[in-house]
């Protein structure tokens, strides 16, 4: 499935490139987690948070527009209800990433959600 494709007859889907293949970014999350980004654009942190309706195993991570991850932020188990991390516009080796759109995946062991965020230095 590629970026111009949709996933349910009549619902716009923007597809997000990941290391693994595409995946679609506003699918209804199966499990019930809500999750956000924000302010978007953002300088100098992204406020990630997300609400769990039960205790589970959470990963996130952000990549850069070909699919590559730039940073693993969480990977672990969360007890269930509000979670907030952030993101200061580094790689996993500290180093500050260039301007440009980015997407932070949230992945469960039932689904997994992307959003878009805008780096502006």
């Amino acid at each position: 499935m590629g970026p111009t494709e949709t996933c349910e007859p009549g619902l716009p889907t923007t597809w997000v490139p990941m290391a693994e293949g595409w995946w679609p970014s506003n699918v209804p999350s199966a499990d019930g987690v809500i999750f956000q980004v924000y302010p978007n654009p953002f300088n100098p942190l992204a406020a990630i948070e997300f609400q769990l309706p039960v205790a589970q195993w959470v990963s996130v991570e952000v990549f850069d527009l070909l699919g590559s991850r730039i940073a693993l932020l969480e990977n672990g188990w969360r007890d269930g209800g509000h979670h907030r991390i952030s993101w200061d516009g580094r790689d996993s080796q500290g180093r500050a990433v260039a301007s440009g759109s980015y997407f932070v995946r949230l992945q469960t062991a039932e689904a997994i959600q992307a959003r878009k965020v805008l780096l502006i230095r």
